[in-house]
């Protein structure tokens, strides 16, 4: 009866339930960071994307940033994204365009109260 009690909590507070799609990628932090998911469309040459990042974590993320790089080129995207918090945790950026073939970098930055989270992750596009 307790196991079962523990695994409704764990439910009910979204432990067990992020993230919310199975084809999310994991965003790669340091140890003390809350986990974090991106689910994004395909990436594919000069085509504008969404995406959508899913904090695992009881912090309010008030902020969020999002850019994308090539390490391989030292450059960055040559389009401006959005992004919109649509709930406690979970945001939507827009506009992510590629332009160039290869191994991308995706950083995100989230901001809780007066700490800061970098995140990465990487994309190839072909």
């Amino acid at each position: 009866m307790i196991r079962t009690a523990l695994l409704f909590c764990l439910i009910a507070n979204g432990v067990l339930a992020c993230p919310a799609t199975p084809d999310a990628l994991a965003l790669q932090a340091q140890a003390e960071a809350p986990s974090a998911y991106i689910t994004m469309d395909p990436p594919a040459i000069s085509q504008p994307r969404s995406a959508q990042i899913e904090f695992c974590t009881d912090l309010s993320m008030a902020d969020l940033s999002f850019n994308a790089i090539m390490p391989a080129h030292q450059h960055g995207m040559n389009y401006e994204v959005t992004v919109e918090k649509i709930a406690p945790g979970t945001f939507d950026i827009e506009n992510i365009v590629f332009h160039m073939p290869g191994l991308w970098e995706i950083q995100v930055e989230a901001i809780s109260g007066s700490t800061s989270f970098p995140y990465t992750a990487e994309v190839m596009v072909e």
